[in-house]
């Protein structure tokens, strides 16, 4: 914040949020080297060892990918197809669900490493109970949101970016109904990277991107705006 009063330089911030971010990596790495045995000499950093990390690793890279490649090139194919000044529509609608998203997350995202931990010591019963009540739980946090969206995304719109904006207030609605459904699977993901079975989740997530990348474009030339969130809804 206080470094983009003095420069709006991209190079500069995007240096700057990097460091920060090799320095939080460095820090976990020092906070965490006695506890996962490295110093112990436990493990090596190549050969058997390293494998399975650069094999987990890559999928989740390859996840991360298509994720932000399907939101990056919305805003692109609405450019291309609508127009640029599309793109800020398209932006507003976005953030609600956005933050759907993001609070959808909060649950399955602390339960990561004790899934790993349980999945590593064989307890089957317990990783059970926990799939059940992590899930409940997640739909607790997150479903009022997205009601909270749908009933209130005309008001919502209207007092944040004002009357211009409100008529799109119903791309906002279809942008997060199909968290009514996507909430049931934010923990039971969580259990698939904490467990480590993610080559199916890989290439799901890549045939999803596709497609979501197809039907974006096609009904985004049919439909304007309205259609590159058809084409991320969908799939």
């Amino acid at each position: 914040w206080a470094l983009s009063f003095a420069t709006h330089s991209v190079p500069v911030l995007a240096g700057y949020f990097g460091a920060m971010m090799i320095l939080e990596g460095a820090a976990c790495a020092a906070i965490a080297w006695r506890r996962v045995g490295v110093m112990a000499k436990t493990g090596s950093w190549r050969g058997r060892d390293l494998r399975p990390v650069l094999a987990f690793g890559g999928g989740l890279f390859v996840i991360g990918l298509a994720d932000t490649a399907i939101y990056s090139l919305d805003n692109l194919i609405v450019a291309a197809f609508v127009g640029a000044g599309a793109v800020t529509v398209y932006a507003v609608v976005l953030r609600p669900q956005a933050a759907v998203r993001m609070i959808s997350a909060l649950t399955a995202g602390a339960l990561v490493s004790t899934i790993s931990r349980l999945a590593a010591e064989g307890q089957r019963e317990r990783l059970r109970r926990l799939a059940l009540a992590g899930s409940f739980i997640g739909l607790v946090i997150t479903l009022p949101w997205v009601i909270l969206v749908l009933v209130l995304a005309k008001p919502m719109i209207l007092a944040w970016v004002g009357h211009k904006f409100v008529r799109y207030a119903i791309y906002a609605q279809i942008f997060v109904v199909y968290w009514l459904i996507g909430a049931n699977t934010g923990v039971l993901g969580a259990f698939v990277f904490g467990m480590s079975g993610i080559r199916i989740f890989v290439i799901l997530t890549v045939i999803g991107g596709v497609t979501s990348l197809g039907l974006s474009i096609g009904m985004t030339a049919a439909f304007g705006t309205v259609g590159v969130i058809w084409g991320t809804v969908i799939p």
